[in-house]
């Protein structure tokens, strides 16, 4: 088994953040663009409000 000191692990953290941050965002995006677009019905509810 490898150890590593605190330095290591404290560098490693932020970029695995950073990773997960970017796929998340992709994938909601690929999802937004998969999304119907919205009805006159919507959009005039979103004018009530």
């Amino acid at each position: 088994m490898c150890w590593r000191s605190l330095e290591d692990v404290g560098q490693l953290v932020p970029e695995a953040l950073t990773r997960s941050i970017v796929e998340i965002e992709g994938r909601l995006l690929k999802l937004l663009a998969a999304l119907p677009a919205p009805s006159p019905e919507g959009e005039r509810w979103l004018e009530r409000g």
